[in-house]
């Protein structure tokens, strides 16, 4: 792990639509706690013509660690809004990012701009109005053509995808909590208190051909998988998702 000390300068891991130019400053580190507070100086967004900055973000040592490409500098100042954002967030006993860097940017930007319409949550409205069989299907379709689905994972179980109960055909059954983006299921996690005070929230992006293999395992003990709860929820069952994977 890179020796993270207050007042470097470093640059990070970005996606492939952004600036190779994004750097961030350490601004306070905690070493019993392993926590590194930074203030991110440059992050260029694919839809941004000026660089995006954030006073203050805390990070698990383990994540930043995965972020860091480069260090460019020492005994650098921090910018003057990360003293009121570490302050806020010790009074608020704030949680810390365990994703890169790059991705809670992302999620960060994201929350903040005007609303649009998600596909899921509009797919999802159409469906339920008019139980429309070419909705559910393009609906489902949609799902099958992401990346990657995101769960929250049990707060004792390493990658293993959180359980809830839902009613689904007017009963009550255990489902798991799949999500569409990683955006969705860090809201969920917060409204739904999912985790303790002052505890990570546990989130773990999964390629969908895995994903499918252990949902369709005997790890897994559930029929369902529910998606987006707190939003536009849909379920899945779980027969089906591993027959529409063969068709993709």
């Amino acid at each position: 792990m890179p020796q993270f000390q207050v007042g470097q300068r470093w640059s990070y891991q970005v996606r492939a639509e952004e600036n190779r130019e994004s750097t961030f400053v350490i601004g306070a580190v905690d070493t019993d706690a392993n926590i590194i507070h930074i203030s991110v100086e440059k992050a260029f967004l694919s839809d941004a013509t000026e660089p995006v900055s954030i006073g203050h973000m805390p990070f698990s040592g383990e994540a930043l660690t995965k972020s860091v490409v480069e260090l460019l500098g020492n005994q650098v100042q921090v910018d003057k809004g990360f003293a009121e954002g570490l302050a806020h967030w010790k009074a608020n006993r704030g949680g810390i990012f365990q994703i890169t860097v790059s991705d809670a940017i992302t999620a960060i930007i994201s929350a903040q701009k005007p609303s649009t319409p998600d596909l899921f949550d509009e797919l999802v409205r159409k469906m339920q109005a008019g139980r429309s069989p070419e909705l559910a299907a393009e609906l489902y379709r949609s799902l099958f053509a992401l990346e990657e689905w995101f769960f929250l994972c049990e707060l004792d179980k390493d990658e293993t995808p959180m359980q809830w109960d839902f009613n689904i055909g007017g009963q009550s059954s255990p489902a798991i909590l799949a999500f569409t983006s990683a955006e969705k299921a860090i809201a969920a996690a917060d409204k739904l208190n999912l985790y303790p005070t002052e505890t990570d929230i546990r989130l773990m992006p999964a390629d969908i051909d895995k994903a499918i293999i252990w949902l369709d395992s005997e790890n897994c003990h559930c029929t369902w998988v529910c998606f987006n709860v707190t939003h536009q929820q849909f379920p899945l069952y779980i027969a089906d998702a591993v027959r529409m994977n063969l068709k993709r």
